[in-house]
């Protein structure tokens, strides 16, 4: 758990405080004096320190001032005042506060708000953790500084490179780049321009001592997103870095939704059907077998017309949960409309689909769906790829589909 530190001589202003932070999952450590204040700081690993201007033994710009001087300086700190003046807010800015709040506005939303956004910021560190970075830099020692960053906020999934050979040629592990534009026997350009070719998605940020305009908007013309300058400050390099992370999380997420069906989860329609073309043309490389699966639930619009929507929406996120997990990594699954489903089962023959869609079939039979007392089949057709185009085994899937809910339907025709 977060800890925090506050410092107040007011126990109201503590309490207030406590109430707002606790339900957010920190801890608080409250004292009303810098002596307890540095005791706390030693034996503890705070988070965020929130201070009064008037302690018990000083002034909480003294207290500031005393923490720059010693291994705190790191640590974001939040002034919490009755005092609104101009002359003190920039005394405090200049000493590297983060905010500065008034206590009449505590009971309004400022603190809830910034503690809401340092609960995105935690999630933000967290997509970051899992995703895989690059550093580049001929120097061991800019490396070093990179990564004791990095070690602060817990990044640990990060590779550092001095041979910009071997980072190229390593390129497809990653999706966050740091570059540095001094290089020896390639420029920093050289490497941008190949990287933006090969990952055009991905996040490039040069890291160099030159400070010269022109190189740097060389450097983002070439295909970078953003230049940080050396020799670092943690809280710029950190702040700049989290952007430009922020942006690319939200540019997945919206490439994400653009192709998947927001109710189940799965696949839309169009990614789906053109997913079937692209693994044809994969074949003609690789010549590996593959299958197309189309199912429909049975009755499906009885389930709505006599249950309701919410339920059919029920069975329709069930069941997509059930056949995601069905194939494992070895299909790809979609909704291709309503109450129909499409599977490209990858590395599959036709004899060894059967027995896997027969085993998902029997699955959806014994489902039970909560607070109801039905039970829900399902029908399909099954076609191994031969010659076909991705329009004629999805219309051979579909009339086989057809044939299985002529002949009595809960069965899968192949």
């Amino acid at each position: 758990m977060e800890k925090i530190l506050q410092l107040e001589s007011g126990e109201l202003f503590r309490k207030i405080v406590r109430k707002i932070i606790e339900p957010r999952g920190y801890e608080v450590i409250a004292t009303n004096n810098s002596i307890e204040a540095f005791s706390i700081l030693k034996e503890n690993r705070i988070s965020l320190i929130i201070t009064g201007n008037e302690l018990n033994d000083m002034s909480g710009e003294d207290f500031i001032k005393l923490l720059n001087t010693r291994s705190y300086l790191n640590i974001p700190v939040i002034v919490l005042t009755s005092t609104d003046s101009l002359e003190l807010r920039t005394r405090l800015f200049s000493l590297g506060i983060v905010d500065y709040l008034l206590k009449k506005d505590v009971k309004s939303s400022n603190l809830e708000n910034y503690f809401d956004s340092l609960i995105k910021e935690d999630t933000l560190i967290k997509q970051i953790q899992k995703e895989n970075i690059a550093v580049l830099d001929d120097s061991k020692f800019g490396l070093n500084v990179i990564k004791n960053i990095f070690e602060l906020h817990k990044i640990r999934n990060v590779t550092y490179y001095t041979d910009p050979h071997q980072f190229l040629a390593d390129y497809d592990k990653y999706s966050i780049f740091l570059v540095d534009l001094v290089l020896p026997e390639i420029s920093g350009e050289e490497v941008i321009i190949q990287l933006r070719k090969k990952k055009k998605d991905s996040v490039i940020i040069v890291v160099s001592g030159m400070t010269n305009f022109k190189t740097i908007s060389h450097a983002m013309m070439y295909g970078a997103d953003d230049y940080i300058s050396k020799p670092f400050d943690n809280s710029i390099f950190m702040a700049r870095f989290k952007a430009n992370a922020r942006t690319y999380f939200l540019y997945k997420e919206l490439e994400k939704r653009a192709v998947t069906d927001g109710l189940t989860g799965l696949y839309n329609h169009r990614y789906i059907y053109d997913y079937v073309g692209s693994h044809i043309k994969m074949k003609e490389k690789s010549a590996c077998s593959f299958c197309v699966l189309l199912i429909d639930i049975d009755h499906f619009k009885l389930v709505n017309d006599t249950y309701g929507h919410q339920v059919g929406d029920l069975v329709l996120m069930t069941l997509s949960k059930i056949f995601a997990d069905a194939f494992g990594n070895n299909a790809v699954c979609g909704r291709y409309g309503g109450e129909e489903f499409m599977a490209v089962l990858k590395n599959t023959k036709l004899e060894d689909g059967l027995k896997a869609v027969n085993a998902f079939r029997e699955k959806i039979m014994v489902t039970e769906y909560p607070g109801q007392n039905f039970k829900i089949t399902i029908s399909g057709g099954l076609v191994e790829h031969s010659t076909e185009t991705s329009a004629e085994i999805i219309k051979k899937a579909d009339e086989l589909l057809y044939k299985a809910k002529e002949g009595g339907r809960n069965q899968i025709c192949s």
